[in-house]
């Protein structure tokens, strides 16, 4: 139990991040992401790119749940690792005897993260997993009772941690500043963009296709969430009478995609933009004026 320990901060930089995992149940592949609170460059990192040493990500998962199939996206993760929460000495702490946990570190060694941008997921990892109920797979909150349990009763760090060259003073005397590795969900952060993006949006609205802004004279920009690299984008125009016009067809990248379409030349007046992902359908109402 000792190898699931990890650097605990004393003190958090003011730019945070958080984990979320999703789950593509047809493929049976689950992808962690990062998700940052800011964006590159920053007063701490003049660099377009995000770049970091270590991160721990932690999951909690349904008793019999076994994780498999680690396949890294961003950085070296750990491929076996061990899980906990069925051992005696958890079982006499009194957790939580429906979940078990899987501490995931990520190898010591600067990995380039790509671009960050405010509230865009990063992706990290894949993995695969039998046993259980997928749904209830989810990051360990940092304030779930477990990491409290770990931390006073065996001493161990279980909370989700990130370290990066944004999180700490350019100073070589700065320290590392863990950056709040928090949890959230993928209804939340595309709920979170489209609140920035749709001004009065309902917050309860899980947009995986944006259209902005709505209404407008001749330019939409579209913000497509994709599970996967290479995952093929259509993007068509419907009019009131049912006429369908291919606007785009492009393969977009794993995260936030961000694509803008035309309409100078098409007449005012209310129209569809279907977005196909692969194979499922999004519908966006617009609205064009002169």
């Amino acid at each position: 139990l000792m190898s699931c320990m990890g650097i605990q901060a004393q003190t958090e930089s003011d730019l945070k991040t958080r984990y979320m995992i999703t789950y593509e149940a047809d493929k049976d592949v689950f992808t962690a992401w990062i998700v940052p609170t800011y964006d590159t460059p920053n007063f701490n990192n003049p660099d377009t790119e995000e770049k970091g040493a270590t991160a721990q990500l932690s999951l909690k998962v349904p008793r019999g749940f076994t994780l498999t199939s680690v396949t890294d996206l961003k950085g070296s993760w750990e491929k076996m690792p061990t899980k906990i929460g069925s051992q005696k000495e958890f079982s006499k702490a009194n957790i939580d005897p429906q979940f078990e946990y899987y501490i995931i570190g990520k190898t010591n060694g600067e990995t380039n993260y790509g671009t960050f941008k405010a509230d865009e997921p990063v992706a990290l990892f894949t993995f695969r997993g039998k046993g259980g109920d997928a749904s209830k797979v989810s990051i360990l909150d940092n304030n779930d009772p477990f990491v409290e349990i770990s931390g006073k009763k065996f001493s161990l760090n279980v909370r989700n941690s990130f370290y990066s060259r944004s999180g700490q003073s350019t100073k070589n005397t700065a320290k590392p500043l863990e950056q709040d590795a928090g949890s959230t969900s993928l209804k939340q952060v595309l709920a979170l963009i489209a609140s920035k993006i749709l001004k009065g949006e309902n917050p309860e609205v899980e947009h995986t296709v944006l259209a902005y802004p709505n209404p407008t004279t001749d330019i939409v920009n579209l913000k497509i969430f994709v599970e996967k690299d290479n995952s093929t984008i259509g993007i068509d125009l419907i009019d009131s009478r049912g006429i369908s016009q291919q606007l785009s067809k492009i393969k977009g990248t794993v995260g936030i995609n961000t694509i803008q379409v035309n309409l100078k030349d098409v007449q005012s007046g209310e129209y569809f933009i279907k977005t196909t992902i692969n194979d499922k359908i999004y519908t966006e109402k617009i609205l064009k004026i002169e």
